[in-house]
């Protein structure tokens, strides 16, 4: 289990990534091509699934997890997984992004802490 899981590794993931430790983070991603970035870019710590499940959530740990980043490209998509995410974990610091300037009042709504 990761304290820190990083959701997507589009651009905004990517950035992300460049702050944090390789070892101390997993990423999860939903894409193929996000998938081959992150192993060219060096990460091993590399999770692939095609949808997002509860199942696949737990069994990455975020039940326990500290920390969980949402980058995922598509906004409604990213909305979701926060809310799944807050579902599994109540105390989990919860980091996400948005493009659109009224959707980050919607993710307060859904939980998200930044």
């Amino acid at each position: 289990m990761r304290d820190i899981v990083l959701f997507g590794y589009g651009k905004n993931g990517r950035a992300v990534s460049k702050y944090l430790d390789k070892k101390s983070f997993l990423i999860v991603v939903y894409d193929e091509e996000e998938k081959e970035n992150a192993i060219h870019d060096g990460h091993l710590n590399i999770e692939f699934f095609d949808d997002i499940y509860d199942e696949d959530l737990k069994s990455i740990g975020i039940p326990n997890a500290k920390i969980a980043i949402c980058m995922l490209e598509d906004e409604a998509r990213n909305m979701f997984l926060a809310l799944s995410v807050r579902e599994l974990n109540k105390d989990i610091n919860i980091i996400a992004k948005t493009t659109q300037e009224e959707a980050s009042h919607r993710y307060k709504l859904a939980g998200v802490n930044q």
